[in-house]
């Protein structure tokens, strides 16, 4: 997402959270931004305490992902390749 939002937004310079992933580093400055690490928090450390209501959020929201990959993985068990190689799930690419 973050690389899809450089490229769309044109952007050419991004200062990051030293822990930045260094793979995505790497694919930014092969788009050509110039990616500049700080020392000092950037993303809004008030955001590190959640309340109730946030946290039982994303609770759901774990619950809805691990139902939804749970559901992806059952899929991909069920899907056999045709003769070209391609994976079917229900006679469906």
């Amino acid at each position: 997402m973050i690389r899809r939002l450089a490229v769309e937004k044109q952007v050419r310079r991004l200062w990051v959270p030293a822990a930045f992933p260094l793979g995505l580093a790497r694919e930014l400055r092969r788009l050509k931004v110039r990616v500049k690490p700080r020392r000092e928090e950037l993303f809004f450390p008030e955001r590190e305490l959640k309340s109730a209501q946030e946290i039982e959020m994303i609770r759901a929201a774990l619950v809805m992902a691990e139902v939804g990959m749970a559901e992806a993985v059952q899929a991909l068990k069920n899907s056999k390749p045709d003769p070209r190689g391609r994976l079917l799930h229900r006679g469906r690419p």
